[in-house]
């Protein structure tokens, strides 16, 4: 069966919630401690990767925010461009224990939008496509991804809105049609182009619980 008409056999589902990732659902800070922990049992110098780090994220926007940081091209030089290498730390990276990276009211609500029929995935702005697939996959998290590279989520979502519906086509090419989009996200900005019909919720900490009631 191809895609299309999987697409056309598939009810539309009422709401599709599209949710961010970076300090929405995983803890940045965590993720990075991690890889610079993992960093240092490989034997590299980390002070190289921290020290861009913090060049990258002086660097305000006008809105005040850090740029975003991607350490793997510093790490694959720090290897020495070995690819074994760089595979054996992304699967320690991605299966590490500690620390936990998901806030710890992100399951009960995820289950909760489970239990309410709610379709959901994760739509997560990156400057590295995969250095987002290294954080969502240290994170635990299996469900509907969609990785970008545009701020405005709610531009993103315009351009699923195709004659009166929602097209959301995520990593693995499955397409979900939904009447609505609600965007859960951390940043004003992710809001701007947000169409009309759609809702959004910015988060200043983290309410998720109540938001889903």
């Amino acid at each position: 069966m191809d895609q299309e008409h999987h697409e056309t056999l598939r009810k539309p589902v009422p709401q599709f919630a599209v949710i961010d990732f970076d300090r929405t659902m995983g803890k940045t800070n965590a993720l990075m401690s991690r890889f610079y922990a993992l960093a240092e049992s490989f034997g590299i110098n980390t002070k190289t990767i921290l020290d861009a780090q913090n060049a990258t994220e002086a660097h305000k926007r006008p809105s005040g925010e850090h740029k975003p940081f991607d350490p793997l091209p510093l790490l694959r030089k720090a290897l020495g461009n070995d690819q074994n290498k760089i595979n054996e730390f992304k699967e320690h990276f991605i299966n590490a224990a500690d620390p936990p990276v998901m806030y710890d009211d992100v399951a009960p609500f995820l289950e909760k939008l489970r239990l309410n029929n709610i379709e959901y995935g994760v739509l997560t702005y990156g400057v590295s496509k995969e250095w987002q697939e290294w954080k969502l996959a240290a994170s635990g998290y299996r469900g509907r991804k969609i990785i970008t590279t545009n701020e405005d989520k709610g531009d993103v979502v315009n351009g699923w809105f195709d004659d009166g519906i929602f097209k959301i086509e995520d990593e693995e090419h499955e397409t979900i049609r939904a009447y609505s989009v609600c965007i859960i996200d951390d940043k004003k900005k992710a809001f701007a182009s947000l169409p009309e019909g759609s809702t959004g919720f910015g988060l200043t900490g983290l309410m998720l619980l109540n938001q889903a009631e």
